[in-house]
């Protein structure tokens, strides 16, 4: 039996709404004994969206949809009852249960300075709370 073996899931945002693959990634964080972790990846490639039928956004939207993403994946796993209103997800009273045993790390490259930009906190534009 290994005890260090970690189970990394590379992850797309455009092509998995966030609170679904949060839930399904605590699934198998309590079934694995929290070895969980995403490599989450803005998109880079625009045939393979066309190939699934996913939309392919601009550079910028793909990273702001990733931060969105990211803070959804973050709140529902944090959180009891999250809400997010945000330009590309809402979420609304989403209850999260069994929570993952310690949240999954969520891991990325950066590629350049619009990858590092996120939306505002609390705006119209995007905003998450718990509630």
């Amino acid at each position: 039996m290994t005890r260090s073996l970690e189970l990394m899931v590379a992850v797309r945002p455009t092509f998995h709404l966030p609170a679904l693959l949060a839930k399904q990634a605590a699934n198998v964080d309590q079934i694995s004994g929290g070895r969980v972790s995403l490599n989450v990846v803005s998109s880079w490639w625009a045939s393979e969206a066309k190939q699934y039928g996913v939309a392919f956004d601009t550079h910028d939207d793909r990273y702001a949809r990733t931060a969105e993403w990211l803070q959804v994946v973050d709140g529902v796993w944090k959180h009891d009852h999250f809400s997010y209103q945000g330009r590309f997800y809402h979420v609304e009273d989403t209850v999260l249960q069994p929570k993952p045993l310690s949240p999954p790390s969520a891991r990325g490259r950066r590629s350049t300075p619009a990858a590092s930009r996120k939306p505002p906190k609390s705006s119209s534009r995007a905003s998450a709370t718990p509630t």
